[in-house]
């Protein structure tokens, strides 16, 4: 339980830190679009993630949500 509650309280400084709630990998697909709509309609902030710049940028103009273009071979 002690755990969880250091896990928790990580996963919230890292958000705050980082200006976003999670990050929305493939947003711009159709279920990527349905979720970070609802995330945005429910106040969280996702970092839209993507491969593709166009589609990704559009989306968080629409959204005014961050986003970051990147593959997945893309180094951590």
């Amino acid at each position: 339980m002690v755990e969880e509650q250091v896990n928790s309280k990580n996963m919230s400084q890292d958000s705050a830190q980082n200006q976003y709630d999670f990050i929305l990998y493939g947003a711009y697909g159709y279920t990527g679009k349905l979720i970070a709509e609802l995330a945005h309609k429910q106040g969280l902030t996702p970092l839209l993630a993507g491969r593709k710049e166009e589609p990704l940028s559009q989306l968080a103009a629409r959204l005014n949500l961050p986003y970051e273009t990147l593959g997945l071979d893309a180094p951590a």
